[in-house]
């Protein structure tokens, strides 16, 4: 990242752009150090050992302590309406800090023991990340009782975070995909423009390539464990609760594979890429898709041949047993037609 920083401003020096350009760069390349975290948490009992659980955390005072966490700005649990023994937990963080905190804290052993003993099972983990933005973006903070943690603006993309929480807790699937959409528009043509405009005034040639702004979605280390089952380079940044980033370089996809007694989740956050299941036409995966693979199905996704494409990949409804068969490659005849209606 320095080097192409270095190399764009060498160039860019040849111009009376120069100073419009430098600030163009720190804008493109900020990196949101201290991102909110929004945190939803799914958990499922019986005989309303769920509400049991709630009743005992806010009764012994455990929420309330975890509430006084530095850097905890909610801690608060929903009752879902069309499941009776479900439960939502939504937890929010000034930054990963804060969350760390409260791992470390005797408190997270004490509501870990909670659930133990109400016997909650089927956890799901969603987490979302705020992309925060310079200052001359920001809009006027929030407030909560928390005012020490609170000296944060909040950003439109913060805002769409906080829309998607809500969605996502409804279980609106079709709300959840549009207002993802809007929320993830992560704003990384910029780089590619800016390279653009400086080539056209220096006379160079462009071939354009939809870049990714690993200042907000972490690129990872390259994915050398499934190299062998990837066409191109890839990259993986694990992250909380069994959620993973993966990266795919422009042309870069996995082998057809199908996953065992498991359901697969993409969501793509950034660039452009494909995903097919056998014998389907190829579907697009923009910013805000969300794609559930059905078990059992044989499928590949990768990034389009002129961008570079990130998504969100997690496991649900995960079964005793449950594998991930690799297949062939996806051919390049087979990824060139990936715009045709039918493929077999």
């Amino acid at each position: 990242m320095n080097k192409l920083l270095f190399i764009i401003s060498a160039m860019a020096k040849r111009t009376r752009l120069y100073c419009f350009i430098a600030l163009f760069l720190s804008i493109i390349f900020y990196n949101p150090c201290n991102a909110q975290l929004t945190i939803n948490i799914r958990y499922s009992g019986e005989n309303g050992s769920a509400r049991e659980y709630v009743r005992e955390m806010e009764e012994s005072g455990i929420a309330d302590r975890i509430r006084a966490v530095e850097g905890c700005l909610r801690y608060d649990y929903f009752f879902p309406a069309d499941d009776p023994e479900g439960l939502l937990l939504i937890d929010e963080w000034a930054d990963q800090a804060a969350l760390n905190r409260y791992h470390a804290s005797p408190m997270m052993q004490e509501a870990a023991a909670l659930r133990e003993k109400y016997k909650l099972g089927g956890r799901t983990v969603r987490r979302y990340q705020a992309i925060t933005e310079p200052a001359s973006h920001a809009v006027r903070p929030r407030t909560t009782k928390n005012d020490n943690n609170m000296n944060q603006a909040l950003s439109p993309r913060r805002q769409g975070l906080a829309v998607m929480a809500a969605l996502e807790a409804k279980g609106d699937q079709a709300g959840l995909e549009k207002a993802a959409a809007e929320a993830l528009d992560n704003g990384l043509a910029e780089a590619e423009r800016l390279r653009g405009a400086l080539n056209a005034v220096l006379g160079d040639a462009h071939t354009p390539v939809q870049a990714v702004d690993f200042s907000v979605w972490p690129q990872g280390e390259p994915n050398t464990a499934y190299a062998q089952y990837f066409t191109g380079n890839s990259y993986l940044a694990p992250m909380e609760g069994g959620v993973a980033n993966v990266t795919f370089e422009p042309g870069c996809r996995n082998n057809w594979h199908i996953h065992h007694r498991q359901v697969q989740v993409l969501i793509c956050v950034a660039g452009r890429g494909w995903y097919q299941e056998w014998g389907k036409p190829a579907m697009q995966l923009v910013p805000g898709t969300i794609i559930e693979i059905p078990e059992g199905v044989k499928h590949w996704h990768g990034a389009a041949a002129d961008s570079w494409m990130q998504h969100l990949t997690f496991h649900k409804d995960v079964q005793d047993g449950a594998t991930n068969e690799w297949l062939e490659p996806v051919s390049d005849e087979q990824y060139q037609k990936v715009r045709e209606p039918s493929m077999s």
